[in-house]
């Protein structure tokens, strides 16, 4: 089962008395969640996902090329 686990990143749930008690998941999901928890913690981090989201919807966004142009910086 760990194999899996950890191989898979799939998550299995542990159950006792027919209730789900606990999950099992490898070291990297567990590490990848509280990185998550922890950027959308952030103060304005959801509003600014929110806004890139739409401004690529809209066409809006810039293109490296154009946004290394924006800061000043050499093509690549």
């Amino acid at each position: 089962v760990l194999d899996e686990v950890e191989h898979t990143h799939e998550e299995v749930e542990i159950t006792r008395h027919g209730h789900v008690s606990a999950v099992l998941v490898s070291k990297n999901a567990l590490e990848e969640l509280r990185e998550t928890i922890e950027w959308l913690s952030k103060p304005g981090i959801r509003e600014s996902v929110a806004e890139a989201e739409r401004e690529y919807a809209a066409g809006t966004t810039l293109s490296g090329d154009e946004l290394r142009t924006e800061l000043g910086l050499p093509p690549q």
